[in-house]
C-alpha cells in the first residue's frame, strides 16, 4: 500500500486573513490594496491546491 506523504496543510497558507475566509461575491466590499492582497492569497493558495492535487494523482496513479 503506498502511503502519500505530502501533507495537506502544506496547501493552506501560513497564517489566514479575514479576505480569505470572505465568499468572493462580497469581496467588493473591501478597500481596493485589501483585496489585491487578497486575490494574490488565493492565486497562491490555489496553485499550491492544484500542484498537490497533480502530484497526489501522479504518485498514486
Amino acid at each position: 500500500m503506498v502511503f502519500l506523504r505530502f501533507p495537506f496543510c502544506e496547501t493552506l497558507p501560513k497564517k489566514f486573513t479575514i479576505p480569505l475566509t470572505f465568499p468572493p461575491s462580497q469581496l467588493h466590499y473591501l478597500p481596493i490594496q485589501i483585496r489585491e492582497r487578497s486575490a494574490k492569497d488565493r492565486a497562491e493558495t490555489r496553485a499550491k491546491f492544484v500542484k498537490g492535487k497533480e502530484t497526489k494523482t501522479q504518485v498514486i496513479g
